[in-house]
């Protein structure tokens, strides 16, 4: 094992929920490198009304939940800077970070022993400021009938929130029973104790990011913690072997294609493998609870041998595994990664992976497709009948799944579908009329200009060219709608079909805003330009400037309803392994 394996497997802390009874009977010292206290009124009030509201419930363990804080990480401390003013025979716990919400802890302490406590009061935890001396007093000493101090920035902060505290108590219909007891023993903090020495290295690395107490950071401490281990000659071993499993899933969650292939949208967290660890224990979209994943493996632990903790490391790995083979391989990609965006009941990633683990493979392929058929059907009218306006999300979806299934058709190791660019917020993909729609008709004369110069490139009646070239603002409209059914191949049909399904196709928003209303052979050419640069195009986006869904493809500067048509059956007729499913 090399130093960097050591370090990385080396990461023993004593981590559990302690409530805020048991936090409050310590000595902490908050070093020089702490910045002062900046809690806000809605910080406080915040923290007040959550410990209110929360309503406790019972769990597996049939102990009872509660409202968790953010972590408090601590470091015990062997030695003292110079001019400590302590007590060096007392036990001193160096706070690292955490030192806002125990200020507030203690505030909140303090307010409930003036003013409802008498006499016999409760601890107070004791905070000593290397830098603020003077704010040990000061916090000792604070009662509500100071006014808020400016003297210095620390004491405004501190003095507004324990103001904010008295005002939130007497200014509305308060248990303070209820508040107290919830408090103290429904209120828990994540402690955090680090056994490392470097506690300026420990602050600089959680506060640059280099590693972030995040639900799923919290989870790996509960993992690479070493009581968790029976033989205490193999521990860094067994830390080592989970902790490199652990950085390679993270590693591969950041391949963006994988990433986007399981969620149903951009998910910017800092740490992908809670994703993973919140798919395992089941919490929900609605659930707010930001420790719940973690709650739910500290419980999971409790008095529990090594192997049981490496089965739960095991179950990890596995989902994880069956995910990236799912990913691997393009069939099931594509249709699992249609499931996931259009977020079926039924067929949520976590219920996939549920009924993947009870059946064969064949079987669970057929899932798949009784999933797609779930979506046809919910669509609740033919396809060729769904207008544009109100019905841009279902379309989109339609859309998708055409180009997903002739993707599929190919049966090649490359067909996965890239839903990286498809969700991308910046240029992912627009509804793209393929025909002109009249009421984008330019208004600017400029505008104006650039549209028949474009369009006349491409016609070949001498007559409407002619009058491309002699036309004027007043005869714009006139000559506008005269090109557009000249492009339209000069269909007899009235029925206007320009907002149906054969008629709209998928385009990354960039190349779709740099449209705006150009004539179908000019979009054909820009498709084309981007086509040889190499730039993706949706292959049925491709497939319909190709003319390759139309019967008669000798007018390649045409946009016919018959060309709809074509294309309008190649949909139903490749989505029709769905639409017949039983």
């Amino acid at each position: 094992m090399n130093n960097d394996e050591l370090q990385i497997a080396k990461q023993d802390v004593l981590l559990e929920p302690i409530s805020i009874r048991n936090i409050s009977n310590r000595n902490y010292f908050i070093p020089d490198y702490q910045r002062g206290y900046r809690w806000t009124e809605i910080q406080v009030q915040q923290l007040l009304n959550d410990v209110y509201n929360f309503e406790s419930k019972l769990c597996n363990s049939s102990e009872g939940t509660w409202y968790c804080l953010q972590p408090l990480v601590v470091r015990q401390m062997t030695t003292f800077p110079e001019e400590f003013e302590g007590n060096k025979d007392l036990q001193w716990l160096e706070v690292i970070d955490g030192q806002q919400r125990l200020t507030t802890v203690f505030l909140i302490i303090h307010y409930i022993n003036e003013m409802f406590r008498g006499q016999k009061k409760d601890p107070e935890p004791t905070l000593l400021y290397q830098t603020r001396k003077n704010s040990t007093v000061f916090l000792n000493e604070i009662n509500t009938t100071n006014k808020v101090q400016t003297s210095n920035i620390d004491y405004f902060h501190i003095s507004m929130a324990y103001d904010t505290i008295h005002k939130w108590f007497e200014g509305r219909d308060i248990n303070s029973d209820k508040f107290i007891a919830q408090f103290y023993d429904s209120t828990k903090v994540i402690w955090y104790q680090t056994f490392e020495e470097n506690s300026i290295e420990i602050f600089t690395r959680i506060n640059t990011g280099k590693i972030q107490l995040t639900n799923a950071e919290l989870v790996k401490a509960l993992f690479l913690n070493s009581s968790n281990f029976e033989n205490n000659g193999s521990i860094y071993h067994k830390q080592l072997q989970i902790a490199l499993d652990w950085e390679n899933i993270e590693y591969s969650l950041h391949d963006d294609n994988f990433w986007y292939f399981l969620n149903k949208e951009e998910n910017d967290i800092p740490t992908r493998i809670e994703f993973l660890l919140d798919l395992i224990k089941k919490k929900s979209g609605t659930n707010k609870d930001e420790h719940y994943t973690f709650n739910q493996y500290y419980n999971d632990f409790i008095g529990k041998s090594e192997e049981y903790i490496f089965d739960k490391w095991y179950e990890i790995k596995q989902t994880y595994l069956v995910l990236l083979e799912w990913c691997n391989k393009p069939l099931l990609h594509n249709k699992i990664g249609f499931l996931v965006y259009c977020n079926l009941k039924g067929y949520s990633l976590r219920e996939l992976i549920d009924y993947y683990a009870t059946t064969n493979k064949d079987d669970f392929k057929l899932f798949l497709n009784k999933g797609i058929s779930v979506f046809l059907k919910s669509v609740g009218q033919d396809i060729e009948k769904i207008e544009y306006k109100n019905n841009q999300d279902t379309l989109r979806k339609i859309l998708l799944l055409h180009n997903i299934e002739t993707m599929n058709l190919n049966k090649s190791d490359d067909a996965k579908f890239p839903f990286k660019k498809f969700k991308d917020k910046k240029n992912g993909w627009d509804i793209e009329h393929v025909s002109s729609q009249s009421e984008k008709k330019p208004e600017t004369e400029v505008h104006k200009k650039l549209w028949i110069d474009e369009a006349v490139q491409y016609i070949a009646d001498e007559e409407l060219k002619l009058k491309c070239e002699n036309w004027n603002n007043n005869d714009f409209d006139s000559l506008f709608y005269s090109i557009i059914k000249y492009f339209e191949g000069n269909d007899s049909s009235t029925e206007d079909t320009t907002n149906y399904l054969g008629n709209l196709a998928l385009l990354d928003s960039k190349t779709n805003r740099g449209y705006k209303n150009s004539v179908f052979p000019e979009k054909r050419s820009k498709i084309i330009e981007k086509d040889i640069k190499g730039q993706f195009i949706p292959i049925c986006t491709k497939n319909i400037f190709m003319k390759y869904y139309s019967k008669d493809s000798a007018h390649l500067y045409f946009w016919t309803q018959q060309d709809q048509a074509d294309y309008l059956k190649n949909i139903i007729d490749t989505l029709s392994i769905y639409t017949n499913e039983q």
